[in-house]
C-alpha cells in the first residue's frame, strides 16, 4: 500500500507539495535541510508525504531513496519532484536513462505518463518523442520542464520541455534542449543548446497497415489501408515488434473488433475515438500507457477487462 500512495503522490503533488516545500525551507533558514538536523519534519514526511509507516522495514537501498528525495526536494530553490526516484520507491521500472546520442535521435523527450497537451496537437505528437522519466520536474518551471541525468549523480544532464504547458513559453524553447555540466561542488561548468533533429517519420506499411518506424526499431501503428470488420495487429513485421498505436490512428472506422499483440505497450491519444461499432477489444497486458480519451464515442464497447500490471494511465482512456 505505502508503494501504491508513494507513486500517487508524486503525480499530485503539482497541487500539494508546494507550500509544504517552501514552509519547511523557510522553518530552517540559511541552513541545508537534512535528515540528521530536521528530525521532526522528516518524521513528517516520510508519514504523510511518502506514507511509510514502519521506515526499520525497508531496505537499505529504499532508506537511501527516501533520503535522497527528501533532501533535494527541500533543499532545491525552485518546486520540484524527484520522479525517477519516486517511482524506483513505488517499486515501478523507470527504464534506462537518457544520453547525448538521444538528442540526435528524438525531436523531443517526454514522460508519457504526464502527457497531456499534445493530445490536442496531432502535428506535434506525430513528430518521433521519446518516453523516458525525468529524474526532476520542475513544477514551477514554463520551459525546461523536465531534466534527465545523464549520470546517476546529476552532474551532466538534459533539460527538456517534455509535456508542454504554455504553448506561448515552450515556444521559446521548441527547437533546442538544453545541456548542462557541473563540478563536483553542483557549480556550474557548461551550459549549450542543442538543436533538436528535424525528424521525419520513417513508415512501411503492408496490406492491412501504414506504420512508423522509431529511431530504435520499433514499430507503432500509423493507420489502417483497407477498410475491415476486424484487425489483427501483428506483434512484428519485418524484423521489428510493433509497440503501439499512434494518435487518432483508427479514428471514425467503422470496424467490429480489434486484437492486439502481447508486444503493445502504448495507445496514443484518441487512437480509436468514434470507432462507434467497435464492440470487441483486448487490452495486452504489457500496455504502459493509455492516452486521453483512447476509445472516446466508442459506444458498442462492452465486456473490457484490464489487467496491466505495468500501466500508468494518465486519464480515462476508456472514455465513452
Amino acid at each position: 500500500m505505502k508503494k501504491f500512495v508513494a507513486l500517487i503522490l508524486s503525480c499530485v503533488l503539482c497541487c500539494t507539495y508546494s507550500p509544504v516545500c517552501v514552509n519547511a525551507v523557510e522553518m530552517i533558514e540559511d541552513t541545508q535541510v537534512t535528515v540528521e538536523n530536521s528530525p521532526e519534519l522528516w518524521e513528517r514526511f516520510l508519514k504523510y508525504d511518502l506514507c511509510i509507516l514502519d521506515y526499520d522495514s525497508l531496505t537499505g537501498e529504499e532508506k537511501d531513496l527516501c533520503k535522497f528525495i527528501f533532501e533535494t526536494e527541500l533543499n532545491s530553490e525552485d518546486t520540484i519532484i524527484c520522479e525517477r526516484a519516486r517511482r524506483i520507491l513505488g517499486g515501478y521500472d523507470v527504464g534506462r536513462r537518457a544520453t547525448l546520442e538521444d538528442t540526435e535521435k528524438y525531436y523531443d523527450f517526454a514522460d508519457f505518463n504526464h502527457m497531456y497537451a499534445y493530445c490536442y496537437n496531432k502535428q506535434d505528437y506525430m513528430k518521433v518523442y521519446l518516453d523516458i522519466v525525468p529524474d526532476i520536474k520542475h513544477l514551477d518551471w514554463y520551459n525546461c520542464y523536465n531534466e534527465y541525468w545523464i549520470d546517476d549523480k546529476g552532474y551532466d544532464k538534459i533539460l527538456s520541455s517534455g509535456e508542454k504547458v504554455s504553448d506561448y513559453y515552450d515556444s521559446l524553447y521548441k527547437n533546442m534542449y538544453s545541456y548542462i555540466e557541473l563540478d563536483d561542488n553542483r557549480n556550474l561548468l557548461k551550459e549549450s543548446y542543442i538543436s533538436r533533429p528535424d525528424v521525419n517519420f520513417e513508415t512501411i506499411s503492408d496490406d492491412t497497415f501504414t506504420y512508423v518506424i522509431y529511431p530504435d526499431n520499433t514499430l507503432y501503428v500509423l493507420k489502417p489501408n483497407e477498410h475491415l470488420k476486424s484487425y489483427e495487429i501483428p506483434e512484428e513485421v519485418n524484423g521489428m515488434k510493433v509497440i503501439g498505436i499512434k494518435i487518432r490512428a483508427f479514428e471514425s472506422e467503422g470496424f467490429y473488433s480489434v486484437t492486439f499483440p502481447e508486444s503493445i505497450e502504448y495507445i496514443e491519444p484518441f487512437a480509436f475515438v468514434g470507432c462507434t461499432f467497435l464492440e470487441e477489444v483486448n487490452i495486452p497486458k504489457n500496455l504502459k500507457y493509455l492516452g486521453k480519451e483512447s476509445f472516446m464515442d466508442c459506444n458498442s464497447l462492452k465486456n473490457i477487462v484490464i489487467d496491466c500490471p505495468k500501466l500508468m494511465c494518465i486519464s480515462s482512456g476508456l472514455y465513452r
